[in-house]
């Protein structure tokens, strides 16, 4: 978990400097907009140095694979699989030279995907029984969904930046509107996915629990329609999109827990 952690927030911090770069390189964007607590209006505000989070970000990276060379050695090599093939696809989705998030056609989502779910959920579940299951496969789905989400409603933050230096997201290609009313199905998706893992037998019945999320997740895309919004939107979807995913995450959690010691 510790390294999870770890290496997720030094690949965000990159990514935000590599935004920030590509920005200055192509366009010298500057948005009249106020400074808001994302690394890049931080950057580009002068308030955090690209020296600072170039090092803090690689810093937390070596971190990370030092948790994951300490869990391979113990629990076997073929971890590192999982390890270094998520840590590929997330930093090349904004890193040069490859830079997938820029090329559109949702091959971006489809690195968050496996980047920050399927691939970091197989190697955890691998830790703890040393094999792989149809079960952990399946259990995958809703929570690369909610990756997924994490990083595309995270872009509405942004997407007259993107726009502006060609990085064509979802949001830029489809539109507002439209991405606001398929990112609403996508949430809905996860707690559909986590009822039919259930009916499948995969997972306790309790595990339903995580349905509870549903109504704090799907609230906020009714409070925002049209074909714009504003920034301070933006923040209340991001908000609204991390605050359901932690409390399903939760309610997983405590579920499986309960399911092994009380069931």
């Amino acid at each position: 978990l510790l390294g999870n952690g770890m290496t997720v927030l030094g690949l965000n911090l990159l990514h935000e400097l590599h935004d920030y770069w590509w920005a200055r390189k192509n366009t010298n964007i500057h948005l009249n907009q106020p400074v808001y607590a994302t690394g890049y209006h931080l950057l580009t505000s002068g308030r955090l140095q690209p020296s600072t989070v170039l090092w803090l970000g690689c810093g937390l990276l070596w971190l990370g694979l030092g948790c994951y060379l300490g869990l391979a050695v113990q629990f076997g090599w073929p971890l590192m699989f999982f390890y270094v093939a998520a840590l590929v696809l997330i930093y090349t989705y904004s890193a040069p030279p490859i830079r997938y998030s820029h090329w559109g056609w949702g091959i971006g989502e489809i690195g968050l995907f496996l980047g920050y779910g399927l691939l970091p959920l197989l190697g955890s579940y691998y830790i703890i029984s040393h094999q792989l299951t149809k079960m952990a496969l399946l259990t995958t789905i809703p929570f690369g969904i909610a990756a997924v989400l994490l990083v595309g409603n995270y872009n509405f933050i942004h997407q007259r930046r993107d726009w502006l230096m060609h990085k064509r997201t979802s949001v830029v290609v489809a539109g507002v509107n439209r991405m606001m009313s398929v990112h609403a199905i996508l949430t809905l998706l996860i707690y559909v996915a986590f009822l039919c893992i259930v009916s499948l037998a995969y997972l306790p019945v309790i595990v339903l629990v995580t349905l509870g999320a549903l109504p704090l997740a799907m609230r906020i895309y009714s409070e925002l329609r049209g074909d714009d919004i504003e920034l301070e939107q933006s923040f209340l979807l991001y908000h609204a999109t991390v605050t359901s995913v932690l409390w399903t995450t939760l309610l997983f959690c405590v579920a499986l827990l309960v399911d092994r010691f009380v069931g």
